[in-house]
């Protein structure tokens, strides 16, 4: 999703300021990958041992490094035309 606005000022309109705004996920919506490991019911749940959290088994979704993990973005462009 974006925004622009352009501001004329000067001798008759002939300097441009443009503003606009670009943002990715605005929404802030899930991305989640698909379930990691072997599709069988024998694979073991591993944990991290410093940590405790489940970190691959059957089933096992990574957000923490995957397509979960893209956050609302947005840049700011000025530009002025003379």
């Amino acid at each position: 999703m974006g925004f622009s606005r352009v501001f004329a000022f000067g001798h008759e309109g002939r300097y441009n300021l443009e503003v606009r705004g670009e943002f990715t996920n605005i929404f802030n919506r899930h991305f989640y990958p698909a379930p990691a490991g072997p599709l069988s019911l024998t694979t073991a749940t591993t944990y991290n041992p410093v940590t405790g959290l489940l970190t691959g088994g059957y089933g096992f979704v990574n957000t923490a490094a995957g397509a979960g993990a893209t956050p609302r973005t947005g840049q700011l462009v000025a530009r002025f035309r003379f």
